[in-house]
């Protein structure tokens, strides 16, 4: 849903951090160690940083976002209405498991292309299966690499690097594979993902753009373009080979996850629009503030359009612009060890929702991230209160505000409070 959640261990902590973290009282000291903290785990905090670029510039994320925080709130309110939603467990929405349902992808040798949820045949050629979230990471972890090093195209460098980094490389070895060309591979991987979240299917558009390309590389004019300098045209070509694939339906066609439809997406459509609430369009609570201003100021500063695409490529000046004011608006970092600590960290005008309103939020998607075991890495807590009786279950997984003491959580108390007041706005018991 956006919100940075950063888990720091405790052996990253430095010992002078750790130490003030036990007596840091006022925001203005926490928000000096959280920024020593960045500075002693840059890629961490830029890895996350640009998964929340993406959903603030990839069509495909901002839609999927969108639709999926109203969903969350509503299916909330549906088991506030059958139940106590602290006990439902294992319940299943398919649109919510959208971003990581594989699909796999291959030939038969016959210049045929195979696109499917199901596992390929043992006869199968170049078989690949890729989710939306190997997409994502593989685009993450390759941006993470370009601002980190000085030769950022350079395969050796990248293999070298992603061993000793936590990275994502699958569907990228894929695409140089697929070209026979591992440079190559590297100038264009974040060009085609960036063209393929602006569909319906990025998967599908992914691998329908990734044959296009394919049957044009050896062209003389991709010769040029392959002599030309980085930043090149990667995102040109590949806006170009989107607008000649076939889609099965108009532009922005649905608000439904679960539209199968092939359609294009238009980022000017899904971070200007939402929906009605209280006489007002409202879109992302996280996402759409910033995303508004980070379209309007990219039509005047080409380096701002490609901090997604070329992140190594974009002037000093732009890039600290982009993190400093396009940073996400809610950060929840958890340093463990000894002492415990929760910091959150953020700019509140960012936020198009009042304090209370993002804890119920947050809250509301708590629930329905365990109960329906979406979004969900078990391992993920905010909490550290072991011998709290609701810490085995988990639904507070999410949960912002830790006291000293889990006797004092407000967790309880404001599911129950969303709960009655959800069950009296729908006429239930």
């Amino acid at each position: 849903m956006f919100f940075r959640f950063l888990h720091i261990r405790a052996g990253d902590v430095p010992e002078s951090v750790r130490i003030a973290l036990a007596s840091a009282t006022t925001d203005e000291e926490r928000a000096d160690l959280w920024r020593q903290q960045r500075h002693e785990q840059p890629n961490l905090f830029f890895h996350e940083t640009y998964h929340f670029w993406q959903g603030a510039r990839l069509p495909y994320l901002h839609w999927y976002a969108m639709l999926a925080y109203f969903d969350a709130t509503r299916l909330f309110v549906q088991l506030a209405l059958e139940g106590d939603p602290l006990k439902m467990d294992g319940i299943k929405v398919p649109a919510f498991d959208r971003l990581a349902t594989r699909y796999y992808a291959w030939g038969n040798g016959n210049d045929s292309f195979f696109l499917s949820s199901d596992e390929p045949p043992d006869n199968a050629v170049d078989a690949m299966g890729l989710s939306e979230i190997d997409l994502l990471e593989n685009a993450c972890s390759l941006a993470e690499f370009q601002v980190s090093v000085p030769n950022p195209l350079d395969p050796r460098v990248f293999s070298r690097w992603s061993k000793r980094h936590p990275s994502y490389v699958e569907a990228i070895k894929y695409v140089g594979r697929f070209l026979r060309d591992e440079a190559l591979a590297m100038r264009c991987f974040l060009s085609l993902v960036y063209a393929a979240f602006h569909t319906s299917q990025p998967v599908r558009a992914f691998h329908l753009l990734l044959r296009a390309f394919e049957t044009l590389k050896d062209k003389p004019d991709m010769a040029l373009l392959a002599d030309s300098p980085e930043p090149g045209h990667w995102d040109g070509l590949f806006e170009s080979l989107l607008d000649a694939l076939d889609y099965e339906a108009e532009p922005d066609a649905s608000i439904d996850l679960l539209d199968h439809r092939f359609f294009r997406l238009n980022l000017t459509t899904w971070v200007n629009g939402g929906f009605q609430a209280g006489g007002e369009t409202m879109g992302h609570p996280l996402l759409s503030i910033i995303a508004r201003a980070w379209l309007a100021e990219a039509e005047k500063d080409p380096d701002l359009a490609r901090m997604l695409t070329f992140p190594a490529y974009v002037n000093q000046k732009t890039r600290a612009h982009v993190i400093r004011d396009f940073d996400p608006p809610i950060t929840v970092t958890r340093f463990h060890g000894r002492p415990e600590r929760i910091m959150i960290y953020g700019d509140p005008k960012s936020v198009a929702l009042p304090r209370e309103a993002v804890l119920d939020f947050i809250t509301m998607y708590s629930v329905v991230r365990r109960a329906t075991n979406a979004f969900n890495d078990p391992a993920h807590r905010t909490c550290w209160h072991n011998d709290c009786p609701h810490f085995a279950n988990n639904y507070c997984n999410s949960y912002l505000v830790i006291p000293d003491h889990y006797s004092s959580c407000g967790f309880p108390k404001r599911v129950a409070r969303l709960v009655e007041t959800w069950r009296r706005k729908k006429g239930g018991k």
